[in-house]
């Protein structure tokens, strides 16, 4: 695995992608520290990746997720062929700014769903 100190000067921030044997309480803390330590920007998956430490999360909007569950059902229900795989339409962008401020990063609020951490 690569360090984040290799990655500094690299890259601009760590995508952390959903892997819940990878990501637990164990393995996050170490990872946020070293995130901060190396003033390099982890993008998690979840509120509580964010909550956590995490500069900035992307995330289902999960009541939009069931809405979209439901609909994809009642389609099933009335054509088994209309069963396919589907994405979620709308995500949820938290950021959590007392980490984007420990980093030397800014946010600016913009319009749109975004969850401000504090």
């Amino acid at each position: 695995p690569i360090s984040m100190r290799k990655l500094r000067g690299q890259v601009e921030f760590v995508i952390c992608r959903p892997d819940s044997t990878l990501y637990n309480k164990t393995t996050v803390e170490p990872l946020i520290l070293a995130s901060l330590e190396h003033k390099l920007p982890l993008v998690g998956y979840s509120a509580s990746f964010v909550r956590a430490g995490a500069a900035l999360g992307v995330y289902p909007n999960f009541n939009e997720i069931g809405r979209q569950s439901a609909a994809l059902a009642e389609r099933c229900l009335t054509s088994p062929s209309a069963m396919h795989e589907e994405y979620p339409r709308r995500t949820t962008v938290a950021a959590n700014e007392r980490v984007l401020h420990l980093l030397g990063r800014s946010y600016k609020a913009t319009q749109g769903d975004v969850v401000l951490i504090r």
